[in-house]
């Protein structure tokens, strides 16, 4: 009689949407509250350097920004993402692996970029992580 192994299926996540934000911190840029969320501490460190000494002046609802950071396939991306609208969509792209999207009414975004492009901390900073979070802001 053959031997009976069970096994685990293996759960398919193609969009990602189970990776685990493991490192999460609340900011006040500009005073108002924002919860970034992230699976690199790397993207917690770029906030702080960006907002770490900004106090709650705001009492409202967070924004929410999910920052994803995968291996990715090349060189930190070099290009300044296009940013294009409609409604209160909002898509940010730099490359095929940089790219974000924010609900500007909802108040969230969600990102992904290379670990390269994230150890670029000014890059990330002034071309994703600020950009996304004032655009996020202008709801309040």
């Amino acid at each position: 009689m053959p031997t009976v192994t069970r096994v685990n299926p293996v759960l398919e996540d193609p969009l990602l949407t189970r990776v685990p934000l493991e490192y999460e911190a609340l900011f006040y840029p500009y005073g108002f509250p924002a919860r970034i969320r992230s699976n690199s501490a790397r993207i917690l460190s770029a906030a702080e350097a960006s907002y770490g000494t900004c106090r709650q002046e705001v009492d409202s609802h967070p924004v929410d920004l999910r920052v994803l950071v995968e291996p990715g396939s090349g060189p930190a991306c070099a290009e300044l993402p296009v940013l294009q609208s409609q409604g209160n969509l909002l898509s940010l792209v730099a490359d095929a692996e940089n790219f974000a999207a924010l609900d500007l009414n909802g108040g969230f975004g969600s990102c992904w970029v290379t670990r390269a492009t994230a150890d670029e901390t000014d890059y990330f900073r002034q071309h994703f992580l600020d950009v996304m979070i004032s655009r996020l802001l202008r709801r309040n």
